[in-house]
């Protein structure tokens, strides 16, 4: 009788381990058949238009310490323009909208200062050619 169930035992368990193995197997051959996700395109920045800068501020710097407030101000890939300062730019675009814009300010934009609007993958000023 306990030969029996000593059999009985290990056919359970070979018919578990089994089991486990070909669903293990299963699941790596319907994931090796998944597509792959595509690489994202490169996104060109295209000119959405001319504005005035007509205010700016800085909303970044010693503020930055604080996890939260930085990684609100980055540019969303966790860049701040290298400097930890980020300035909020109000521009009145030709077209009569007005835009607040936060970047680092490289290019040394003032007030009054003429700028072109580029649209990618997110909104940035830049200076007219």
């Amino acid at each position: 009788m306990r030969t029996a169930l000593h059999r009985q035992a290990a056919k359970t368990g070979t018919l578990r381990s089994t089991s486990f193995l070909l669903s293990l197997a299963l699941g790596a051959g319907v994931a090796g058949c998944a597509p792959a996700t595509p690489p994202k395109a490169a996104v060109q920045a295209a000119p959405a238009g001319t504005g005035i800068i007509l205010a700016i501020r800085e909303v970044g710097g010693h503020a930055a310490a604080e996890p939260l407030h930085a990684a609100l101000l980055s540019d969303g890939n966790g860049y701040d323009g290298g400097n930890g300062s980020q300035m909020e730019f109000i521009v009145r675009s030709d077209e009569g909208a007005t835009l607040s814009i936060v970047q680092a300010n490289e290019p040394g934009f003032r007030k009054g200062d003429r700028v072109v609007i580029l649209r990618d993958d997110r909104t940035r000023l830049a200076r007219p050619d």
